[in-house]
């Protein structure tokens, strides 16, 4: 099994859910599935300037099918 950590700043709680709940079929398709989900009050240390307060994991069976999934989201 192959994991993606992902953190992104969530302003509106309803919306995202909307989209998560629009995206898991996407990723069923795939095989994947989303993991850990975490709402994050303080951010200790960060690679982005960029505001966090969400991270969750996406996990998917294989890396080729990890791929796979992110080359079809982005174009």
């Amino acid at each position: 099994m192959f994991e993606r950590i992902m953190a992104l700043e969530v302003s509106n709680d309803e919306e995202y859910q909307k989209y998560r709940e629009s995206m898991t079929p996407i990723l069923h398709s795939f095989g994947g599935r989303f993991g850990y989900d975490f709402k994050v009050s303080d951010v200790l240390q960060s690679k982005t300037k960029e505001p966090i307060n969400r991270v969750f994991t996406i996990d998917f069976p294989s890396k080729e099918i990890m791929d796979q999934f992110f080359l079809t989201q982005t174009t």
